[in-house]
């Protein structure tokens, strides 16, 4: 999935994504990081409508709010990220990668090594 996201590169061979191959990455992708992808002093509405661009204001924070819905954060829309549980952090930050309706969505996780 990094590869084809565009976040990798391969090895060799070509790289295809439903039936397409491409040199270069055309496709629009999103990773989300293990360890956290929203910014810390935003709400979790602003961080929501962060990328939306090319949208109306109104249409911004229509989308915002859907997508907080969504993944059953209605009514933390005013939260901020520090705020929130775990798993209400997590869903924030899915919601925040799909607002902008990527074609692939990657999860990282990052293995530390302790000496």
């Amino acid at each position: 999935m990094n590869i084809i996201a565009g976040f990798d590169r391969p090895d060799s061979g070509p790289r295809q994504y439903r039936r397409r191959a491409n040199a270069r990455t055309q496709f629009q992708g999103i990773l989300i990081s293990q360890h956290g992808s929203v910014i810390p002093w935003l709400t979790v509405q602003q961080n929501l409508i962060f990328g939306l661009n090319g949208h109306a204001h109104e249409e911004k924070q229509a989308l915002g709010r859907s997508y907080a819905a969504m993944v059953g954060l209605k009514g933390f829309e005013a939260s901020y990220p520090h705020e929130l549980s775990g798993g209400m952090l997590k869903r924030a930050e899915l919601a925040r990668a799909l607002v902008v309706k990527p074609e692939i969505l990657t999860w990282m996780t990052v293995l530390r090594v302790m000496r």
